[in-house]
């Protein structure tokens, strides 16, 4: 295998920063990014919660201290919503954006479901070709040159949002990517299909896969798998400890630690204090 160092902005996803570092330093601002991601996860995180990390990082502009999956930095704070995990949030654009305008108090999973389930008004009537309109969606695909599924979004985008439509006509968007948009959800990219190929590839394929990849890509994940695998729990275990915030520390303390490491730990604290007295 030919030698291949791994790019800084991927070595800098293992950073978590550091939330008592200055506002809009680069260590905030990653650690900004690890709160929301978090956040985002959990099923009991409030809007507002989501709100507040958001909002800090777009009044300190600490989006532009972090990197796209090309290694450059976001030029915006919808550019970093909508880049996938591990640079960004993987939401589409639309959705922060009404995120960042509720006012409502509500978890964000209700608020991402409602969107997400809620049809785009209609803007005007649904396009339909007048020598199609008696047909079953079958003929209307075969009429079109389509399978029965790409006309299945195709009749739903008529119905939801035709302005997409026009744009699947003109050749400017793809049946697929409009749809996506009109459900709300968050748009396709290379790293999302390669995901889906992934899961849906065998045991075999993926063997194969790795043999046809160059040696320069495979020395960088035999790099990046000994990396992770050359952590200790100790490790795993400071990196969070500087992303929690000081009560949240206190409260994993008291729900983690057993009464005999409670002990162990005062004792600890005692002797340190007679040692600086």
């Amino acid at each position: 295998m030919s030698g291949h160092t791994i790019p800084s902005y991927i070595m800098s996803l293992d950073d978590l920063g550091d939330l008592q570092a200055p506002k809009g330093s680069q260590p905030w601002a990653r650690a900004v990014r690890y709160q929301l991601q978090c956040l985002a996860r959990q099923s009991k995180t409030s809007v507002r919660d989501f709100q507040t990390y958001l909002k800090l990082l777009e009044d300190h502009l600490g989006y532009q201290q972090l990197d796209d999956d090309q290694g450059y930095p976001f030029a915006t704070l919808s550019a970093f919503a909508v880049a996938q995990i591990p640079f960004g949030l993987g939401y589409d654009p639309e959705i922060v954006l009404h995120i960042q305008e509720e006012t409502r108090d509500m978890l964000l999973t209700e608020k991402v479901q409602e969107l997400q389930g809620q049809p785009r008004p209609k803007r005007g009537r649904p396009i339909k070709i007048a020598k199609f309109a008696n047909l079953s969606q079958q003929q209307r695909a075969e009429q079109n040159g389509v399978s029965h599924y790409t006309q299945k979004k195709l009749d739903y985008l008529a119905g939801h949002d035709p302005d997409l439509l026009r744009e699947v006509q003109q050749g400017t968007l793809s049946t697929h990517a409009a749809y996506q948009r009109a459900k709300g959800k968050a748009p396709e990219t290379p790293l999302s299909e390669l995901r889906r190929a992934w899961n849906k590839a065998s045991d075999a394929e993926r063997i194969q896969f790795f043999y046809e990849t160059p040696d320069s890509e495979r020395n960088l994940l035999v790099q990046t798998l000994a990396r992770i695998e050359a952590l200790t729990p100790l490790d795993y275990l400071h990196r969070y400890w500087r992303q929690v915030l000081p009560d949240d520390r206190l409260r994993f303390l008291c729900e983690m630690l057993t009464p005999k490491e409670r002990r162990a730990l005062q004792l600890g604290l005692e002797d340190d204090a007679e040692e600086e007295a």
